[in-house]
C-alpha cells in the first residue's frame, strides 16, 4: 500500500503517541505538543488499542509489532484522519439537527449542508488528521448550545456551552475567541444571580479543565505564544514585508471571505433580500462569533500575507 502524504501537523499525533508509549507514559516529548491537546489525548487512547489489536494477531510479539509499524507507516497516520472524519460527521449532524429548527422545508436543509461540506476550506481542512475538525465541532457544539441557553434557559445548555467553549480553547489556544459566550451568558442573565453564579463556577470549572490538560506539555504552548507574537511577527518580518499591518491584514481577510465563499455570501443575500431576518437571538449570535473570528485572524494571523496563506 503506497505511503499517504503526511502533514507536519499530524506527525506529533503519531510520533508524540509512538514516542509517549514507547516510554510507557501519557506526556508526549517536551515541546511538541503546543496545540491539538484533545486530539493528542483521543488519538493516545485510539493509537494504543489499535496496538493491543494488532498485538493480538501478531501472538503479542513486540519484535515483529515494531517490524510491522516500520513497513507500514500510513496505517497509523489513518487514525487521526479517521478522528477527523468522525468528528466531520458528528459536526453535520449537529448542524442538520440545528437547522431542523429553523428551516422546515428537507431540499433547503440539504442544500445549505451541501454548501458548508464542499466549500473549498472545509474540503481542505477536514481532509486531514490535524486538530482544526475537532477543535471546530467544539466551537460550534458550544455555540449551538450557547444559542439553547438563551432560548430555553436551561442550566445545562449553559453548563456544556461554557465547557465545550474551553474544550475548543484546550485545543487550539486561538480558540479562545470561543470564550466570548461567557460575557454574552452574563449579559444574558444579568437579572438572575443564580445564573451568573453557575456561569462563574462553569468557567471555573472550564479554566481548570484547560490549566490541567495544558500540563501534558506547558512547554510546548508556550512556545506557540511566544511564537505567534514574535518569531512569526518580528521586527525583520515587518521590515522585509513577510507580516502585514493589521488594516491591510483585515481588507486581506475580507478579500478571502468574497473569492471563498461566494455561494454562501449569494445565499445569504437572496435569502435576506427575499425575507426579513426571523430569529434575531440567533443572527446576532452569529454575527458576534464572525466578528470575532474575523478580527482575532485579521490582528493575530499578520504572517499570511496572499490568498494562499
Amino acid at each position: 500500500f503506497p505511503m499517504i502524504d503526511v502533514i507536519k501537523d499530524e506527525t506529533y499525533l503519531v510520533a508524540g503517541v509512538g514516542t509517549a508509549v514507547g516510554n510507557l507514559s501519557i506526556f508526549p516529548p517536551p515541546h511538541t505538543l503546543s496545540y491539538g491537546t484533545l486530539n493528542y489525548l483521543i488519538n493516545y487512547f485510539l493509537i494504543g488499542l489499535f496496538l493491543i489489536i494488532a498485538s493480538f494477531f501478531l501472538e503479542f510479539n513486540l519484535t515483529n509489532l515494531k517490524i510491522f509499524l516500520v513497513s507500514h507507516p500510513f496505517v497509523l497516520y489513518f487514525i487521526p484522519r479517521i478522528l477527523s472524519a468522525i468528528a466531520a460527521v458528528i459536526l453535520i449532524v449537529l448542524i442538520n439537527k440545528a437547522l431542523k429548527v429553523e428551516v422546515d422545508n428537507i431540499k433547503s436543509r440539504f442544500f445549505l449542508i451541501f454548501l458548508l461540506t464542499t466549500n473549498i476550506i472545509t474540503v481542505i481542512v477536514f481532509h486531514t488528521g490535524k486538530m482544526w475538525a475537532l477543535s471546530t465541532l467544539l466551537v460550534t457544539a458550544s455555540f449551538y448550545y450557547l444559542y439553547l441557553s438563551t432560548k430555553k434557559k436551561d442550566n445545562f445548555c449553559v453548563f456544556w456551552s461554557i465547557i465545550l467553549a474551553f474544550l475548543a480553547f484546550t485545543n487550539f489556544i486561538l480558540n479562545f475567541f470561543a470564550l466570548i459566550n461567557i460575557p454574552i451568558l452574563f449579559w444574558f442573565f444579568r437579572k438572575n444571580k443564580l445564573m451568573i453564579f453557575r456561569v462563574i463556577i462553569y468557567s471555573v470549572i472550564g479554566f481548570s479543565l484547560f490549566g490541567g490538560l495544558t500540563m501534558l506539555d506547558p512547554q510546548g504552548l508556550i512556545s506557540l505564544i511566544h511564537d505567534t507574537f514574535t518569531n512569526y511577527r518580528s521586527s525583520a518580518a515587518v521590515i522585509t514585508g513577510h507580516n502585514l499591518a493589521v488594516v491591510p491584514s483585515l481588507f486581506l481577510n475580507l478579500k478571502k471571505i468574497l473569492i471563498l465563499f461566494p455561494l454562501i455570501l449569494i445565499t445569504l443575500l437572496i435569502t435576506t433580500l427575499k425575507s426579513s431576518i426571523k430569529n434575531n437571538p440567533l443572527f446576532w449570535l452569529s454575527v458576534i462569533y464572525l466578528v470575532g473570528y474575523f478580527l482575532l485572524i485579521s490582528f493575530v494571523a499578520v504572517w499570511a500575507t496572499n490568498m494562499h496563506d
